[in-house]
């Protein structure tokens, strides 16, 4: 069977029964094809986050089942990454822009982590990465490149909306707040200068470490640790720290 990697037991078992009823219906080669390509299309958007693009909880599990069936005995870690002060970005910007930062973080963990690991939205504001063939000190350094580069973008960000509304102040032969404060001003750019605040947008990182993921029975167990070094290092924020 082609492009099951990563899907659950049952959901193979499902597809199986279903094409088996398909091979006994008289439908044609080029209309199981299509039946084929809509089933695909169904399991990945079950197992995905339709705001990131990230996997969703059940997608990771099927990731992690995945990983045990083929790594057996290897090293293995796995982080959640939480966006500090969440909460007052959402209150203070709306849900709109919080869901902006939500897919920019996921798009920097996306681009820090390495192409074998697997990104998942476990829930809110926070991500979970997974990382076969791994030490501790390898996956702490994947997670705190992570960390430094939402801060590099959050101010590369900023910076371009800044520069935005200083062109078309001078556009308008404008200082930046007469421009800010004119009648023809958009509500638009008056919203972009109350984004200074994303500027100071950080995360926190706790990671767990296996030398052996056989001795890992859930993902679950093994992301209770990754959150008790999460909650350490939310006592701090903008940082990471290892169970």
């Amino acid at each position: 069977m082609e492009d099951i990697a990563g899907l659950s037991e049952e959901e193979i078992a499902q597809r199986e029964g279903i094409l088996d009823s398909v091979d006994s219906s008289g439908m044609t080669q080029q209309e199981k094809e299509s039946l084929l390509k809509y089933i695909k299309r169904m399991e990945a958007d079950a197992r995905t986050d339709p705001l990131t693009g990230a996997l969703n909880r059940r997608g990771g599990q099927n990731i992690f089942g995945a990983h045990r069936l083929k790594q057996g005995a290897g090293s293995y870690a796995a982080a959640l990454i939480d966006i500090d002060h969440f909460k007052k970005i959402n209150d203070k910007y709306g849900h709109g822009v919080a869901d902006r930062v939500l897919t920019k973080i996921h798009d920097v963990i996306r681009r820090g982590v390495r192409n074998t690991d697997t990104v998942i939205r476990y829930g809110g504001e926070e991500f979970a990465v997974l990382m076969p063939d791994t030490d501790q000190q390898g996956a702490l350094n994947v997670i705190e490149k992570v960390r430094v580069s939402v801060i590099h973008n959050a101010h590369s960000y900023i910076d371009k909306l800044t520069a935005a509304i200083i062109s078309r102040a001078n556009s308008n032969r404008m200082s930046v707040e007469g421009y800010l404060m004119s009648k023809d001003v958009s509500k638009a750019d008056a919203r972009l200068s109350r984004y200074d605040g994303l500027r100071n947008i950080t995360i926190s990182g706790g990671v767990a470490y296996v030398p052996n993921l056989a001795d890992v029975d859930s993902l679950e167990n093994l992301l209770h640790s990754a959150d008790s070094a999460l909650y350490a290092s939310k006592l701090e924020r903008n940082k990471v720290l290892g169970a």
